[in-house]
């Protein structure tokens, strides 16, 4: 049961959008619950507990092996650690309260305590059991409203009124289904917590739409291998082709907005002068904004007050995962306007790959990030 738990978990979260999933993760909890109403010992408790939620999370974050094992496994540490919390709190609600209690308090116990466990630097956005449902958006409009941790809350929720509906439905005496006792509460809130969402998102999408005038977007991916060595060769070959195909599809039409993702960029374009100037030439032939993802770096002059790990690390350049937009009319000169403090700079930091928490008031910690391509780390 445990297994099969865990199963139903990794394989809810949208990695592939040709098998859409999430809606196994509706379940995911039922069949560990089964297995954890008949426990009480807290050592057989938590094993259970840690080989669903292990199973599962190491197939939600099995991609990451394709950048580093070690960072699979930090990542695999962390969801782990994350998700296993709120199931402990339940086994301590359940001892010293009822197994009621437990049950019905587990969904703002687990949204409470997934929001809290986001707002620290160990912050790891795949750890969000609302994203399972991440491409069901004839379901989930009313996140405009809650955010994710509201799509949490409806699916933890969701599990407990099923559990309870085929506990109750189908217990050891009565294995039959019951016809006559099918208007009750417990069949009731189940159909209650599907129609609710199930009617905002018709509001959303029948509501008239006011006239709007729409726009093309090109996003252009070029697939380049996460092993990829960033040598000067490998840079001019990814950056060519990156410009290439952007170049090829806007001949097709021209588009109100090009956007790239995030590495597309394999250079520091506010000092490296040539591919500032060609990028800058491209733009303005292919008259289009360009949104890009792109490393950007801020030099410190000498006596210039510095971060507390740079000047533990005896540097003088801090790198940010930025984000900018370039105009077409703003590109003055051939060259692109870099500017830091009109971009966007990446707020929530991969830990321990992009940046080691705490190494900023500790910076010996810094020697623990974990080394995953060849690209500048920020910290």
């Amino acid at each position: 049961m445990c297994v099969m738990s865990g199963l139903l978990l990794g394989l809810s979260v949208p990695s592939f959008s040709w098998l859409p999933l999430g809606f196994l993760a509706w379940a995911w909890l039922i069949p560990l619950l089964f297995e954890l109403k008949k426990t009480e010992n807290f050592i057989q408790f938590g094993g259970r507990v840690l080989l669903a939620v292990s199973i599962g999370f190491s197939m939600i974050t099995l991609w990451v092996v394709n950048a580093s094992v070690i960072g699979l496994l930090a990542s695999m540490l962390f969801g782990i650690f994350v998700w296993t919390i709120p199931l402990l709190w339940f086994y301590l609600v359940r001892r010293f309260l009822s197994w009621n209690i437990a049950l019905w308090s587990l969904p703002l116990a687990w949204t409470v305590w997934e929001w809290l466990y986001h707002q620290t630097e160990f912050s790891f956005g795949a750890v969000r059991l609302g994203y399972t449902q991440a491409d069901m958006l004839w379901l989930i409009q009313y996140a405009d409203i809650t955010g994710v941790e509201g799509v949490t809350f409806w699916l933890v929720l969701v599990n407990i009124a099923l559990f309870v509906f085929i506990e109750r439905q189908f217990n050891a005496q009565n294995s039959k289904f019951r016809l006559a006792a099918f208007l009750n509460f417990n069949v009731l809130l189940p159909v209650f917590l599907f129609a609710l969402p199930l009617v905002y998102a018709a509001f959303v999408f029948l509501k008239p739409q006011p006239p709007v005038k729409e726009i093309t977007i090109l996003a252009v991916q070029p697939n380049v291998s996460p092993f990829v060595n960033y040598s000067p060769k490998q840079s001019v070959e990814i950056f060519g082709k990156q410009l290439a195909l952007t170049d090829k599809a806007v001949k097709t039409g021209s588009p109100d907005l090009i956007l790239w993702h995030e590495v597309a960029v394999p250079y520091t374009l506010s000092e490296n002068a040539a591919a500032n100037n060609y990028l800058a030439k491209q733009i303005t032939k292919w008259d289009a904004p360009l949104l890009t993802g792109l490393i950007e770096v801020k030099n410190y002059a000498d006596g210039e007050p510095r971060p507390r790990l740079l000047e533990a690390q005896n540097r003088r350049q801090e790198f940010f995962n930025a984000a900018a937009l370039f105009q077409p009319t703003d590109i003055s000169g051939e060259r692109l306007p870099i500017n830091l403090s009109e971009m966007y700079f990446k707020r929530r930091l991969m830990p321990f790959v992009e940046h080691v928490p705490f190494s900023d008031s500790f910076p010996s910690l810094a020697d623990l990030i974990i080394p995953i391509g060849v690209r500048p780390r920020l910290s």
